[in-house]
């Protein structure tokens, strides 16, 4: 039975606090020489905890994430492995071979043969039990490396500079930077690192610990549309579900969608459009620099706000 922490403020409270917890000790463990193998180990064991769970897929975010953890292991790390795996060399250039040249093969056959034929859930189904696999065998390796080696950190011969000798490469992280901070500033919320973080940065309805919503410099989330009915499917959704988008949001939707009808609210006021062709406001197109810098996505109605694991039709 899965534990649902939107009815549970103790637990979702636990939860997030739990995920705080393990995703700042990983950080530090990952900086500190001594412990930066056991800070890959707690990382690619959290992920894949988190990959077990059947109603989203992260293996797309967290092979990335598995991608860069690698690049953390010492040297020694690989020359062990390598090492214990050279004493069944056979065996695993065979089934290289196998996985490499028939295994994936077929898989990514199959992979288009179902989702052309309808069968999404299968493909999704199909890469979970993967994902979960791969992650259970890097646990354990990089676990039996920490058991049999005790080698939780590097050697100094092995100290990567935080400052890289390419100054310029700083710019990378700066613009990473920035675009974490864009809710806050009241930009976007779209495409910000917040991903399934739940975090909300509206005005009167925020929910963040540090920052407060007071330093947007835009008030485009205070302009909150609230769908009543339409005539179109897609803002239906909202209208159902009870969430909300921006003025910007809804006009992006309707200037691209002409023939819709629609009642919306919006500060307190019920207005009617028989079709967002004729109205000047929906009409009137939204840029394509505006489309992107002020990209919000959904804020829930109804308190505490619910995960969004998905786009909704509008942002």
């Amino acid at each position: 039975k899965s534990l649902d922490t939107a009815s549970s403020p103790f637990w979702g409270r636990a939860i997030a606090l739990t995920v705080i917890v393990v995703e700042l000790s990983v950080v530090v463990l990952l900086i500190l020489r001594r412990t930066r193998v056991l800070g890959v180990f707690v990382a690619v064991v959290f992920h894949g905890i988190i990959g077990l769970d059947g109603a989203h897929s992260f293996a797309d975010f967290s092979s990335l994430v598995y991608a860069l953890l690698v690049l953390f292991l010492p040297t020694e790390f690989f020359k062990v492995v390598r090492g214990r795996l050279g004493q069944w060399e056979r065996f695993t250039s065979r089934a290289l071979r196998l996985v490499l040249g028939v295994v994936l093969p077929l898989v990514i056959v199959l992979q288009g043969l179902a989702l052309s034929a309808g069968w999404t859930s299968a493909v999704i189904d199909l890469r979970n039990i993967v994902w979960r696999l791969f992650s259970l065998g890097m646990a354990v390796v990089i676990g039996w490396y920490l058991v049999r080696c005790r080698g939780i950190g590097v050697e100094p011969s092995e100290r990567v500079p935080v400052i890289p000798a390419a100054r310029w490469v700083l710019v990378i992280p700066v613009i990473a930077l920035l675009n974490g901070l864009t809710p806050y500033v009241g930009v976007k919320t779209a495409y910000s690192w917040n991903m399934y973080s739940n975090l909300v940065t509206a005005p009167g309805k925020g929910n963040g610990l540090l920052i407060p919503t007071s330093w947007q410099w835009t008030s485009r989330q205070q302009d909150l549309v609230r769908i009543v009915e339409s005539s179109g499917s897609a803002l239906t959704i909202y209208a159902t579900e009870g969430y909300l988008l921006t003025m910007t949001a809804l006009r992006s939707y309707t200037s691209s969608h002409p023939d819709t009808s629609l009642t919306y609210e919006r500060d307190g006021v019920r207005v009617t459009v028989p079709s967002t062709a004729a109205d000047p406001l929906l009409s009137r197109r939204v840029g394509e620099w505006e489309r992107r810098v002020f990209a919000f996505r959904s804020i829930d109605a109804d308190e505490p706000a619910r995960c969004q694991p998905y786009f909704l039709p509008a942002g």
